[in-house]
């Protein structure tokens, strides 16, 4: 998944390549060549929390798919995780 924070980042990261490429001193293009490893860093690690967040939201919805076909706790209604528990344990 690209998110336009992404295509923004890959956009800051072509363009501090282009500052390196162009020259200047020792020190600033280290500098540059630096930020643009850590932007890489960032970028893998952005990835890597839209993976987790993906997977975190299929176990969302699989968890409500399965208090929905439990009966409704009456006092706290279809979300009721003691209620589904007990009525899994009261069903094995």
């Amino acid at each position: 998944m690209l998110t336009s924070n992404q295509s923004g980042l890959d956009q800051v990261i072509s363009n501090l390549q282009g500052l390196a490429n162009l020259g200047g001193t020792p020190y600033y293009i280290e500098l540059i060549q630096v930020c643009v490893s850590q932007l890489y860093e960032d970028k893998k690690y952005i990835q890597r929390l839209e993976e987790e967040i993906e997977i975190d939201n299929k176990l969302i919805a699989e968890r409500s798919r399965v208090l929905e076909a439990i009966p409704e706790c009456t006092a706290h209604g279809s979300n009721c995780v003691p209620n589904a528990l007990s009525w899994i344990k009261a069903h094995k």
